[in-house]
């Protein structure tokens, strides 16, 4: 089975769609549809930039910065096959700017077995030729250990 991979970098066309789609593997890298692995999926280039605090208490503070662009466009002097038209779960065949900041905290309860984890943040999606579409994104965890 042959070893499929992207060089985004190199701006070779034969490395487009490839890693979650594939002419010859019609499903790509998928389970029922989503991707497996990465959430920003196919032929996405995303910086993230973060920081965790953690206190001896077992409270601990962060914060994720992300920004790129989902399925990214065609790249120069490439056929018009490549990039921008993979099927995607968040920018579904359409070059999407992409932003996102999440402050998120983290808070351990050893006499109960009990682990809180929080979120709270806001992302902004912007499709080309298409309208932005922002919001908050919350997140809430409670796991206890018997």
């Amino acid at each position: 089975m042959p070893i499929l991979q992207s060089y985004w970098w190199t701006g070779d066309p034969r490395t487009r769609n490839i890693t979650y789609g594939h002419h010859i593997y019609g499903e790509g890298y998928r389970y029922r549809g989503r991707p497996i692995g990465h959430w920003a999926d196919q032929d996405s280039q995303i910086l993230s930039l973060g920081g965790l605090l953690q206190r001896k208490d077992g409270i601990g503070w962060g914060a994720t910065l992300r920004t790129g662009e989902l399925n990214a466009g065609p790249l120069q002097n490439a056929p018009p096959h490549n990039g921008g038209v993979g099927s995607s779960t968040v920018s579904n065949g359409i070059t999407t700017d992409y932003f996102s900041i999440d402050i998120f905290n983290a808070r351990q309860y050893p006499q109960y077995g009990l682990s809180v984890h929080t979120s709270l943040g806001w992302e902004s999606l912007k499709p080309q030729g298409g309208t932005k579409d922002d919001g908050i994104s919350g997140f809430l965890s409670l796991t206890r250990t018997f």
